[in-house]
């Protein structure tokens, strides 16, 4: 039985790097197959579903993405934190904005400083001109990192959106100034 066991183990490690590698080539239909077969010999295999979930995204089959996603969030909350910030691009592809940000509150919830779902959610809330919480998150990853050039415009956005357009227009001044110093300093002679 052990030979057996060992025997799946190595089929299905197979089958999960011939996917990886065909989603690496940008071969989505082919690595969507291989995940196919992993769960086929491992139902629920958490990393099998999260790569098919990614494929059907790039392919742009929304709604097959959100099943493979919401099943690994239901199988384990905690397995990848990238998978609510997929699940909510997801979202946002079908029109669903404020699914999307529920789909982000609940990242936030488990990992409290993750910047791709900060910087996400902050951008959600801009398109649905909730300013308030857009301005908290973009300050949130400003405190770790305050030549963020994404949240840095993010921020401004916000304070425009809240009326505040002096100080928006100094986060703007900001921003640039960042960047122009960043450009500078690449292009110094070592």
């Amino acid at each position: 039985m052990p030979g057996i066991v060992d025997s799946v183990k190595r089929d299905l490690t197979a089958v999960v790097e011939w996917g990886r590698q065909k989603m690496q080539e940008g071969d989505y239909e082919k690595a969507t197959q291989h995940f196919c077969m992993a769960l086929d010999l491992r139902p629920g295999f958490l990393q099998a579903l999260v790569s098919r979930g990614f494929c059907y995204l790039a392919l742009g089959e929304e709604e097959r993405a959100q099943r493979d996603f919401a099943d690994v969030v239901q199988k384990d909350a905690g397995f990848n934190r990238n998978i609510y910030v997929l699940m909510s691009l997801s979202l946002k592809r079908t029109g669903d904005l404020h699914g999307a940000i529920r789909y982000l509150n609940r990242c936030l919830s488990l990992f409290p400083n993750f910047k791709p779902a900060l910087l996400a959610r902050g951008e959600l809330c801009l398109k649905v001109q909730d300013f308030e919480r857009a301005r908290s998150d973009f300050r949130q990853v400003l405190q770790d990192e305050p030549v963020h050039l994404v949240a840095r415009r993010g921020l401004a956005d916000s304070l425009r959106g809240l009326g505040n357009f002096l100080e928006a227009l100094r986060q703007y001044s900001r921003g640039i100034s960042d960047t122009s110093q960043a450009m500078e300093h690449q292009l110094e002679p070592e």
